[in-house]
């Protein structure tokens, strides 16, 4: 255990990685700990290594550089204060598509935003809550959702950072909602929801634990998900990645009770799921 502690502390003193959850970075040494047997010379240099690596190939790879949330916040006030409703509208919308270029998941969506939406939700009823899993910068885009002003958004993401700037936005643009820090390979419950995001997001959850797409899709608490692939690595590889997502998660609805249809949208494989 004292191993354990002395990795995560190592780990959270990168600034890579010092805004990522503390309960995956600790799951993640766990593992990685378990894999070696007894511990000879060099063995925690090993683990803090190996930790990091699966961060970054599961957490890290997804933002490029050190965003500048705080300019991101300051524009998006400015624009909050325009006074013409028209022209306020486009100006926050401006500042949101920019913002979203920090996180590559939204950056490959940006030029299929309001059809990926429209798609994705069209056989859904308005939802009073919406529940977005992992959800990157994806909150930005809720102008292009189509949901009603009244509508709550929840978020939840491992990176503290992330989160603090997404309810830096929520509260610029007066919207009702939060985000928060989850690591959610834990059991921990899941807010109960009308429609649930989750984009993107299993193959990265996998990487660590192989079932646990199927144990998140069993905790959903909602009517509706929408459950996305990437059909391309972010190095810009295919290799028939989206015929084995889906496959695979074909194979993981069996007998769930969940009724679904797909589409593809840019690179995007898209599930609607509905029970």
């Amino acid at each position: 255990m004292e191993e354990l502690e002395h990795v995560v502390v190592a780990v959270q003193k990168s600034p890579t990685h010092r805004h990522i959850a503390r309960a995956l970075i600790a799951r993640l040494a766990a593992i990685e700990s378990a894999k070696r047997g007894s511990p000879p010379d060099g063995r925690e240099k090993e683990i803090i290594k190996a930790v990091k690596n699966k961060l970054h190939q599961t957490v890290g790879a997804f933002v490029e550089g050190r965003p500048d949330y705080k300019k991101a916040l300051r524009a998006l006030a400015a624009a909050a204060r325009e006074e013409d409703a028209v022209a306020r509208e486009e100006r926050i919308r401006a500042v949101l598509q920019q913002a979203m270029q920090f996180h590559a998941s939204t950056r490959e969506r940006l030029p299929f935003l309001e059809s990926f939406y429209r798609d994705a939700l069209r056989d859904i009823s308005p939802p009073g809550r919406v529940l977005d899993l992992a959800c990157g910068l994806n909150p930005l885009a809720r102008p292009w959702l189509g949901i009603p002003d009244e509508a709550e958004y929840l978020a939840c993401d491992v990176r503290a950072d992330l989160t603090e700037f997404v309810n830096g936005v929520f509260a610029a643009c007066g919207w009702k909602g939060r985000a928060f820090v989850r690591d959610l390979l834990s059991d921990e419950p899941l807010p109960k929801a009308d429609a649930v995001l989750l984009l993107k997001t299993i193959p990265c959850l996998e990487q660590v634990e192989k079932d646990a797409g199927a144990r998140l899709l069993a905790r959903l608490d909602a009517p509706h998900a929408v459950v996305s692939f990437p059909g391309k690595s972010l190095g810009g590889r295919e290799k028939g990645m989206r015929e084995n997502y889906a496959a695979h998660f074909l194979g993981m609805l069996e007998g769930t009770g969940w009724k679904q249809r797909n589409f593809v949208i840019g690179e995007e494989l898209v599930f609607v799921l509905s029970r």
